[in-house]
């Protein structure tokens, strides 16, 4: 399994209004297909670096904290993820949370949706990123 990169995009949407965002992908063509399945044309894409920063534990502990609460508040796992989304001040945590919430929506086991991920950060960070 591949570890799934960060993606800046800039589109079109299906009513013609202009939208960006980040997205984790493991490729530009599988970035393509989830844009493709938003209804959102691309105009730009851009792979972008991590901000290691934004992944400190105390960062990772407070959305688990977060996420815990909204759990025993009774909302699902990919619910809880897709809030805290909405809600996260970082482009990047907000990409994270909404590609698990998303995969965990498609079936995928919260694990198998996780690793990729752990994967292209853990790289990123310790510069064995083979993607730059």
């Amino acid at each position: 399994m591949a570890s799934k990169q960060l993606w800046r995009w800039h589109g079109i949407t299906g009513d013609g209004n202009a939208q960006d965002g980040m997205l984790w992908a493991e490729s530009r063509a599988l970035l393509l297909m989830a844009l493709q399945q938003q209804m959102v044309t691309p105009l730009s894409l851009k792979r972008i670096a991590i901000n290691s920063a934004q992944w400190r534990g105390d960062k990772s502990a407070e959305v688990i904290h977060q996420l815990a609460t909204l759990l025993k508040a009774g909302l699902t796992l990919s619910e809880g993820l897709a809030l805290l989304a909405e809600q996260h001040p970082s482009k990047q945590w907000q990409a994270l949370l909404q590609s698990l919430a998303h995969d965990l929506e498609q079936g995928i086991a919260f694990s198998n949706a996780l690793l990729p991920l752990v994967r292209g950060i853990s790289a990123t960070l310790s510069g064995n990123d083979p993607h730059g």
